[in-house]
């Protein structure tokens, strides 16, 4: 729900014969409700859930997660919308779709302005059961600051997270003693002979690699789920496409059970939620690196 020109407007996710749908009311006092408009675009999944309408720039951004339309066991995703919404008749003009985090477990975001007038999104990592030992499921994403670059969704970690911050490291072998919370920045020259391992024992853990034939970063996390079933559900393997013959600047933020690769300063997000063993603690980076920054994270 929202508030323009005096008028309130709220977004409501629906469907009608198994096609998602957006429904847009208006009203002038909150208590009486004029539909405007209905949004909907055929085979793009059989509901849309939790829409997001706003402005940045110019810019009409509408987020939502059509069910229905992913892949790789992972059929409902999150994605947006860029274009223009008509606030007299309700059209809203777009572009194709994008998704919003190439990882895993993302869906259903939302988003506020802060008191800085930033657009802040925070998403939601979905998992079926806890996680061994623990006794919650499922958790938020870092909040995430939204900004528009060449029509694009950029997305990075709001400010204040440098806050938590304490003791910068001089080499990634020194996270061993890390508990796996730590939050990184590396830029490489290219992708050449790229690979990165979070979570890693031995040759085993979370790996981030480059596919120079497709143009395609690749997320592995098969050797950290450890037998934990229901992290498959939504498979093992994700991509997303970059071009690897430019700079590359990837920002890693773990947490525990947790990775949010931010690629180019928000251009893509891979999200990714993991069952590591007590013995996965390790980085290992390999590159073509300009330079790097590691920090240890308050707990």
């Amino acid at each position: 729900m929202w508030r323009k020109d005096g008028i309130w407007y709220l977004a409501i996710g629906a469907k009608e014969d198994y096609q998602g749908r957006i429904l847009i009311y208006k009203s002038k006092d909150m208590k009486t409700w004029q539909l405007l408009s209905i949004i909907k675009e055929e085979n793009m999944g059989y509901m849309w859930e939790c829409p997001d309408l706003f402005e940045i720039d110019d810019t009409d951004i509408l987020l939502f997660s059509p069910e229905g339309i992913g892949k790789d066991g992972q059929v409902s995703i999150s994605g947006y919308y860029t274009g223009k919404f008509n606030y007299e008749n309700g059209e809203f003009k777009h572009n194709s779709f994008e998704r919003l985090d190439y990882g895993f477990e993302f869906y259903a975001p939302q988003t506020f302005l802060d008191c800085n007038k930033r657009r802040i999104l925070i998403g939601w990592l979905v998992n079926h059961a806890p996680l061994p030992n623990e006794n919650w499921t499922g958790l938020m994403t870092l909040p995430r600051e939204i900004k528009i670059k060449n029509g694009k969704v950029y997305m990075y970690p709001v400010e204040e997270l440098k806050k938590y911050r304490i003791e910068e490291l001089v080499e990634f072998s020194q996270l061993k003693s890390t508990s796996n919370t730590f939050d990184f920045e590396v830029t490489f020259k290219n992708l050449d002979n790229f690979k990165i391992l979070l979570f890693k024992d031995n040759n085993n853990g979370l790996s981030l690699t480059y596919s120079s034939f497709d143009k395609k970063l690749i997320l592995n996390r098969e050797n950290v789920i450890n037998g934990f079933k229901p992290l498959e559900t939504f498979g093992t393997i994700r991509e997303c496409q970059i071009d690897g013959e430019k700079e590359c600047t990837l920002r890693i933020i773990v947490d525990k059970c947790v990775a949010e690769i931010y690629i180019n300063n928000g251009e893509k997000v891979m999200s990714c939620v993991v069952n590591p063993t007590s013995n996965q603690k390790n980085v290992e980076v390999i590159g073509n690196i300009i330079s790097k920054k590691i920090y240890k994270l308050n707990k």
